[in-house]
């Protein structure tokens, strides 16, 4: 499987001057499963990039330690829950 993620600072981030504070990835977990997350970043909030780039990255890191080898989707689903 072949994935990628990106995230694009839109035209009025641009005329502004501040950052994209969107982030997103997609990374494979163990036992075949592939994960994708995206985090859309509080534009009025102060560092919200950095916020939405924890969220991901935590969703991803509890995900890859609490995945079972025999988890069926409903399971996965529930976890993620």
């Amino acid at each position: 499987m072949i994935s990628y993620s990106f995230s694009i600072q839109g035209k009025s981030h641009i005329e502004r001057g501040t950052v994209c504070q969107d982030h997103s990835m997609t990374e494979p977990l163990r036992y075949g499963w592939h994960l994708g997350v995206v985090a859309d970043g509080v534009g009025s909030a102060i560092h919200s990039e950095i916020g939405s780039q924890i969220a991901v990255e935590c969703l991803y890191a509890f995900c890859q330690e609490n995945i079972k080898a025999a988890m069926s989707d409903q399971q996965l689903q529930d976890m993620i829950y």
